[in-house]
C-alpha cells in the first residue's frame, strides 16, 4: 500500500483529525490527542499494514480522553468561574448554595456548558436538578458573561401527587393528582374530589412568594374549573380563586363556556316573532346561540326567523334577549325553545289552539316537553351539569273578553305546573301587550292588568311594559304586532326583567325604588314614575307634602305593582315627595325625597 491511500483508511484519518478540531481539550491532553492523530496518520502513509486496528484504538483512546476532559465533579467551585466547555457534576447538596450562583439551593446538579465556537467570551449554561428525596427534574438555563448571568428556569419534569397537604408544595413544577380520593379538602385542595393538575410557579430562585394553580375535573359530575391562590414559603397561603368564570363551566369546540341558558317562550305571535324587517346584515349568525328545531327535535345554530311550530315571518323578543345575555356575559351560550304559536288563547280556544292546562289539546305540553329536552341537549352540547331554564311569556290578545281572575288562575296553574317540571327555572318573564292596542280594546283589560300583577302574586317572576309606538310590522295600521324597533325595545326589557325576577324572592328585604321621578303636568297635577327595585315588591307607598311642609300626606293607588302614580287636587306652589317598597312584611325606607315646582 505504499504511495497511495485506500479510500476507507483515509476517511478514518480525516474523522480522527476532526474530532480532534472539535474536541478543543486543555493543552496538554489536545498535545496527546494530537500526537496520536499524528501517529495514526503516519503509519497511513508509511502503509502500515495494521492501520485499520490502530485507527480503532485511536478512536476508542480519544473518546477515553474526552470523557475525562469533559465530565467533571465540582466541589465548592463558584458557576460563575466554570466556563470551560464540558459537563460537571455535583453530587454534594451541600456544596450547591445560592451564594456560589446555582439556580436553587441544595440538590444533586448536572451543569452544561456550552460555547459558540473557540474564540467566544460567553457560554451559556444548563443545569438539571434532582430535588432531593425526589425523581423530579428542575432545568435552567443562562448566558454567563464576564461572570455575569441570571437564569432562567426552562422545564421541570411532572411529579405525582398522593397524599401531600398542597400548603406544604412549594417547590416550583408541575404536579399530577390522578386518585380522586385523596384530593380532599383537608389536605387544602381547592374542591373535594377529581383529578387535576398543580402549577406551582415563582418569580426567581430566590423568591419566598408562590402561585399555585390548580385545574380539575371532577368525576362526579364533570365539572371543570380552574383555581389560583398565593403561598409564602413561610406557610402563609392565602384562599384559592376561582378564575374560569364560574360555577359550572363547560366547553363549545374548545372554547370555553361561562354557563348555559335556556330561553324558553310561550305564547302568541309576538313571542314567535313577527317583528320586521329582518335580513342577514340587521341579523348575522352568531354560533353562540342555538335553537331547538323542531322538524328534528335537536339543537341547531340559531337563525331569524326562529324555529317554531306555526310559521316564521319576523325577529322574536327571544331572539333579542339572547343577544343581550351574550352582551353580558360573551363566553355564554343560550339555546332558544321558541314555543310561541299565533293566535292562541289561555282561557279561550281559538282555531289556532290554547294554552289552558286543563284542555287535553292543550299546546302546553308539547313546549314543557321540548323545554326538558333542549335543556338535556344544552347539557351534552356543552358539557355543564345544569343549564338555567329561563321562561318567557307573551300572550293575551286572543284572549278578549276573558276576566282577570279567570286569567290570572289559568297562568298561575301553567307556571305550577312548569316550575313542577323545571324547578330551578326562572320566570315567567311576562311581556306586556302594545299599550295603544289595550287602550283601543277595552276588553283587554283585565288581561293587561293580569299580566302587570303577576310579580306581586308569583315570587321568581317578573313584568316587562311594552313600549309606547312599538306596533307597526305588517302595516302601519297594525298595532297588534310589533315592528323590529318594538321588539328590540321589548326584548331589552325582557332580559332587564331576567334579575328582577331572580330577585323576587319571599324572604327578600324590600329595598326602595331606584330613579324616582316627578313633575307637574298640563293639568296642574303631579305625575311620579320610579324603577323598580330587584327585590320583592307586593306595591309601592306613594307620599307627598305640599309645601315642604306639614305630615305626609299618603297618595290613593290603583294597581299595587304600577310604577307610577298621578297626585291630584294640589294647589301648592310646590310639592315634596318620596316613595317607598312594600315587601311581604316590611315597608323599605322611602328613596330621596323629590321636589316638585309648578
Amino acid at each position: 500500500m505504499t504511495g497511495m491511500l485506500p479510500i476507507g483508511e483515509f476517511e478514518a484519518a480525516g474523522d480522527l483529525t476532526t474530532a480532534a478540531n472539535i474536541n478543543q481539550p486543555g493543552a496538554a491532553s489536545q498535545a496527546a490527542v494530537d500526537a496520536r492523530v499524528q501517529g495514526v496518520a503516519a503509519d497511513i502513509i508509511a502503509g502500515d499494514g495494521t492501520v485499520k486496528a490502530a485507527a480503532a484504538a485511536a478512536v476508542t483512546a480519544d473518546i477515553a480522553t474526552r470523557s475525562i476532559i469533559e465530565s467533571k465533579q465540582l466541589g465548592l467551585e463558584d458557576l460563575n468561574a466554570v466556563t470551560a466547555p464540558g459537563l460537571y457534576g455535583q453530587a454534594t447538596a451541600a456544596n450547591a448554595t445560592l451564594a456560589r450562583n446555582y439556580p436553587m439551593a441544595g440538590g444533586t446538579w448536572t451543569i452544561e456548558v456550552v460555547k459558540v465556537n473557540t474564540t467566544a467570551t460567553a457560554v451559556v449554561q444548563r443545569a438539571a436538578r434532582v430535588l432531593s428525596g425526589e425523581t423530579r427534574v428542575v432545568v435552567w438555563e443562562r448566558r454567563l458573561a464576564a461572570g455575569v448571568g441570571a437564569w432562567v428556569r426552562v422545564g421541570f419534569s411532572h411529579l405525582s401527587l398522593a397524599t401531600e397537604d398542597l400548603n406544604t408544595i412549594t417547590s416550583p413544577g408541575l404536579y399530577g393528582q390522578s386518585t380522586t380520593g385523596s384530593a380532599t379538602l383537608a389536605r387544602n385542595y381547592p374542591v373535594a374530589g377529581g383529578t387535576g393538575i398543580l402549577t406551582v410557579e415563582a418569580v426567581n430562585p430566590t423568591a419566598t412568594f408562590l402561585v399555585q394553580r390548580y385545574a380539575v375535573v371532577n368525576t362526579t359530575d364533570g365539572v371543570k374549573s380552574i383555581w389560583m391562590r398565593t403561598v409564602l414559603t413561610t406557610g402563609a397561603v392565602t384562599s384559592w380563586v376561582r378564575i374560569d368564570g364560574g360555577g359550572g363551566g363547560g366547553s363549545d369546540g374548545g372554547e370555553y363556556v361561562s354557563r348555559v341558558i335556556v330561553l324558553v317562550g310561550c305564547g302568541q305571535s309576538n313571542m314567535e316573532g313577527r317583528g320586521r324587517p329582518f335580513s342577514a346584515f340587521l341579523d348575522p349568525v352568531d354560533n353562540r346561540i342555538r335553537m331547538w328545531e323542531w322538524g328534528s327535535s335537536s339543537l341547531t345554530t340559531a337563525t331569524v326567523p326562529l324555529s317554531s311550530r306555526q310559521q316564521q315571518t319576523g325577529l322574536s323578543v327571544l331572539t333579542v334577549m339572547a343577544r343581550e345575555i351574550l352582551r353580558a356575559d360573551p363566553r355564554a351560550r343560550v339555546v332558544i325553545v321558541n314555543a310561541g304559536v299565533g293566535g292562541t288563547g289561555l282561557v279561550t280556544k281559538p282555531t289556532a289552539g290554547t294554552w289552558n292546562i286543563s284542555d287535553p289539546e292543550s299546546l302546553y305540553p308539547a313546549a314543557k316537553a321540548a323545554a326538558v329536552a333542549a335543556k338535556a341537549a344544552a347539557e351534552t352540547l356543552f358539557g355543564v351539569p345544569a343549564a338555567q331554564v329561563v321562561w318567557a311569556w307573551h300572550q293575551g290578545e286572543g284572549d278578549a273578553g276573558t276576566s282577570r281572575a279567570a286569567y290570572e288562575a289559568a297562568l298561575d296553574a301553567l307556571v305550577a305546573d312548569f316550575r313542577a317540571t323545571i324547578p330551578d327555572a326562572i320566570g315567567p318573564i311576562v311581556g306586556g301587550m302594545i299599550p295603544e292596542y289595550v287602550t283601543a280594546n277595552a276588553t283587554l283589560a283585565p288581561v293587561a292588568l293580569a299580566h302587570l300583577d303577576t310579580p306581586r302574586r308569583l315570587v321568581g317572576s317578573a313584568y316587562a311594559p311594552a313600549p309606547l309606538g312599538g306596533g307597526g310590522s305588517a302595516d302601519v295600521g297594525d298595532t297588534v304586532h310589533f315592528h323590529r324597533t318594538g321588539v328590540e325595545q321589548l326584548g331589552k326589557r325582557m332580559y332587564t326583567a331576567i334579575e328582577r325576577a331572580a330577585s323576587n324572592l319571599a324572604d327578600s328585604t324590600p329595598h326602595q325604588p331606584l330613579n324616582v321621578a316627578a313633575a307637574f303636568n298640563s293639568a296642574g297635577n303631579v305625575d311620579v314614575t320610579w324603577t323598580p327595585p330587584l327585590t320583592r315588591a307586593i306595591g309601592y307607598l306613594v307620599e307627598y307634602r305640599p309645601n315642604g311642609t306639614g305630615s305626609w300626606l299618603v297618595a290613593t293607588r290603583g294597581e299595587p305593582l304600577e310604577p307610577g302614580q298621578t297626585i291630584t287636587g294640589l294647589s301648592a306652589p310646590f310639592v315634596d315627595v318620596r316613595v317607598s317598597t312594600v315587601g311581604e312584611s316590611a315597608t323599605s325606607a322611602p328613596a330621596a325625597t323629590v321636589r316638585v315646582i309648578a
